[in-house]
């Protein structure tokens, strides 16, 4: 009976420490997202790959007023096109040329204002703070493998990792019109 006792407080010990470690491993204050596989547009279906749609975290712009750089990529009224690439590369040159193309159409420079960030062929940045809840930081490591449309008014982005040129003019004739309602919790 002794050892029944004894194994089992140590298997309840046991099962708290495992019940703490993984409560801690959690991240509870991860940013909201939500895929997004199509758009539609006039009544016809445009599929996407790649495609999410996410939560600006409130720490970002808590940090504004220590990390001015690319603060303005997050606020204001008009949504924000960014598009970080390296000029090094043929396919990143194609990409531009389609990102660039798009913006030909009247109705897209009216709804969006584009951005388009050259860089090396490596990336660094950082914040001043311990964490990298920063807007440069956030822009840089969430538009880079793609573009973005970054809409300051419902603080959430569209991230379209696809690399797929054929996805820019269905992405932002869709979300043209979107101002403050929440992409996230629809």
């Amino acid at each position: 009976m002794r050892n029944y006792l004894k194994d089992g407080i140590i298997l309840l010990l046991a099962l708290i420490g495992l019940s703490i470690y993984t409560y801690k491993q959690i991240d509870w204050n991860a940013p909201k997202q939500k895929s997004i596989s199509h758009v539609n547009i006039d009544g016809k279906m445009y599929p996407l790959q790649g495609v999410r749609v996410v939560q600006i975290p409130p720490a970002v712009y808590d940090s504004i007023s220590a990390n001015t750089p690319y603060k303005d990529f997050l606020l204001g009224d008009q949504k924000q096109v960014v598009l970080i690439t390296w000029n090094g590369c043929p396919y990143a040159r194609a990409f531009r040329h389609a990102f660039d193309k798009a913006f030909r159409f009247k109705e897209l420079n009216q709804n969006y204002k584009p951005r388009v960030i050259e860089v090396g062929q490596t990336v660094s940045f950082s914040c001043n703070s311990d964490n990298l809840n920063c807007p440069k930081a956030w822009v840089i490591s969430n538009c880079i493998n793609g573009f973005c449309i970054i809409n300051p008014q419902a603080k959430q982005a569209i991230l379209d990792g696809s690399r797929n040129a054929k996805q820019i003019i269905p992405l932002l004739v869709a979300y043209a019109k979107w101002t403050q309602e929440s992409l996230v919790e629809q």
